[in-house]
């Protein structure tokens, strides 16, 4: 496991800062939602809703049922048929309110530390997703061509996870209907050096 993957509370952020000054290597993404704090932390503990936002996850195919709990997992699949691999996701730390870390683990391909955190605004809902490859290719191969990939699949895992918010807020009644379009705001991938 990676460095931060004992407890890591995506709250410390120094800790993230911290571990970017001492090499290691890790993206991070942001986006603001008028979905309240809540149907965001939902979404994020619910197995049965990460195919629909994660990008490149074909199919949930078992959960704990007390996900998110520390420990618990949820075994998915990832890829497009026939390059399709299956492993699992750890649930390491939450609060179950305000942030998520999760080990994601994809066969031969390795696997990251994922944060997810939540902070409420006066306008909804600011998620950022910090992600560490602990093992495998992308660890071993951490450029800048395989960060700006992992950045962009976040920024499209960011979009679904804001639009299905919203929906779901809207059809809650918790904000009005959609006018204009969200709020978003990007912050590109923190490298060491840059």
């Amino acid at each position: 496991m990676g460095r931060f993957s004992n407890h890591v509370c995506p709250r410390q952020r120094r800790l993230w800062r911290v571990a970017a000054g001492y090499g290691l290597l890790m993206s991070h993404t942001v986006a603001a939602t008028r979905a309240p704090i809540e149907t965001v932390f939902a979404l994020l503990a619910n197995p049965k809703r990460y195919e629909e936002f994660v990008v490149g996850n074909s199919t949930i195919r078992r959960f704990d049922p007390a996900w998110p709990d520390e420990g618990m997992r949820f075994h998915h699949s990832l890829g497009v048929k026939p390059f399709v691999v299956k492993d699992e996701s750890i649930s390491l730390a939450t609060d179950h309110a305000t942030y998520l870390v999760m080990e994601t683990r994809m066969s031969v391909l390795g696997a990251s530390i994922t944060a997810f955190e939540l902070t409420p605004t006066g306008a909804g809902t600011e998620i950022e997703i910090f992600e560490e490859a602990i093992r495998g290719p992308f660890a071993w191969l951490w450029s800048r061509p395989v960060e700006a990939l992992l950045d962009w699949r976040n920024r499209r895992l960011l979009e679904r996870l804001t639009g299905l918010a919203e929906a779901e807020a809207e059809k809650a009644g918790a904000i009005p209907t959609s006018q204009s379009g969200r709020e978003e705001t990007w912050t590109e991938a923190a490298t060491p050096g840059r």
